[in-house]
């Protein structure tokens, strides 16, 4: 797969102007993205180094440009990792409905003590919070029902090249919209 190099002025130049992007979403004071990124494209697969995308706090947008598709995995505050690819490479987009995907675990009860949503049980429990909150660092997932998304790619180099996405079923609507909107899929 050949992305867009951003280094190159031309190849920036011919990006042409935005068009619009998938959001995000909230839940319990933490930022999700709406479309998860699963596998395929080469700097994110060696920035993740065979690390789920679901076990790490990285949030992923698609962003459509007038000629390019940016995929951008970041970290509130720390940095982001960008990889385009030219609209015209994109064969078809294929989605599979009723999957299993994987998505980040969410602890509620120690977001909610960090975020003192539980008002005055916060003040009560207090430094204990921190203690909770220590005891749950590892990062885990889940299986949900979803969809996966294949964006298959001009074969330039005699391989089948396929960037993956997936959604949660609360976001398929939202996401078969975005597709139909900005890359022109026609998904119910």
């Amino acid at each position: 797969m050949k992305t867009i190099d951003f280094n190159d002025e031309c190849s920036f130049k011919k990006i042409g102007s935005y068009k619009g992007q998938c959001e995000n979403i909230t839940q319990f004071f933490e930022s999700f993205p709406m479309i998860h990124y699963v596998k395929g494209i080469p700097e994110f697969d060696s920035f993740l180094k065979n690390k789920k995308f679901a076990e790490t706090r990285l949030n992923h947008v698609i962003i459509i440009y007038e000629n390019a598709v940016v995929f951008q995995l970041y970290l509130e505050k720390n940095g982001e990792l960008i990889a385009g690819i030219w609209k015209s490479e994109i064969k078809k987009i294929v989605p599979h409905y009723k999957q299993k995907i994987e998505v980040r675990s969410v602890n509620r009860f120690s977001k909610a003590l960090k975020s003192g949503s539980f008002g005055f049980i916060n003040a009560v429990v207090g430094a204990a919070s921190d203690k909770i909150i220590d005891s749950t660092r590892g990062l885990t997932y889940k299986e949900v029902s979803g969809a996966i998304y294949e964006i298959w790619l001009d074969d330039f180099d005699n391989q089948e090249n396929q960037i993956i996405v997936s959604c949660e079923s609360s976001s398929i609507y939202k996401t078969n919209e975005f597709f139909n909107n900005y890359l022109g899929c026609n998904f119910k």
